[in-house]
């Protein structure tokens, strides 16, 4: 589900509360909304919404704390990427078909993380196309030790490159649950409903 559509949900679920909240004004007898009444019902709104601005905090430290590790880890996986491109050219021109492979692998990822539309997929076939890379490197003949740690230096970089794959992509996934957005914003309609009950 986008975003934008839960915040609109959110949104419209606290103004329907808000707006209950005034009409059942008018209707409740006056002894319900004064006196003891009245600050119990404060009492209990006003614990709801500390209750709910806490938990809302939780939730941002922890969406911020996966940004900035899912950020740190596409930052290890570029400059991986250049490394390997790197190595690979430094290899010579025996590598052109692996380099081509390679630059083929990023768009693929660039797409499965970043689609047009829709969420981002698990990108099967990338991992399909990242094991042929590896097999085509670990295929070139080695004629010097200079070669030899070229290739050995490319297939380590490339098993770096699938192991943050995977991290990018478990992280690139929500952690709230549907059901909790759902408990938050039930609490925030009663807090609101609260204010158009005693709002002048």
């Amino acid at each position: 589900v986008h975003p934008g559509f839960v915040a609109l949900i959110a949104f419209g679920c606290c103004a329907a509360g808000l707006f209950l909240g005034m009409r059942l004004k008018r209707h409740l007898p006056e002894a319900h909304l004064e006196g003891e009444s009245r600050e119990a019902v404060r009492a209990g709104i006003g614990f709801i919404a500390t209750l709910t601005a806490l938990i809302l905090g939780l939730v941002t430290a922890s969406a911020a704390d996966q940004f900035g590790q899912t950020q740190q880890a596409l930052r290890d996986t570029a400059l991986n990427l250049l490394a390997l491109d790197d190595c690979l050219a430094r290899y010579g021109p025996a590598t052109a078909d692996s380099r081509g492979d390679l630059k083929r692998l990023v768009a693929a990822r660039i797409h499965v993380l970043w689609p047009e539309h829709g969420t981002a997929g698990a990108g099967g076939g990338h991992s399909t196309a990242a094991a042929s890379l590896q097999d085509r490197i670990a295929s070139l003949e080695t004629r010097s030790a200079a070669e030899v740690r070229l290739q050995q230096r490319a297939l380590d970089l490339s098993d770096r490159i699938m192991e943050e794959r995977w991290v990018v992509l478990t992280r690139s996934a929500s952690t709230v649950q549907g059901s909790f957005i759902v408990l938050l914003v039930w609490w925030l309609s009663v807090t609101f409903l609260g204010f158009g009950l005693f709002a002048p």
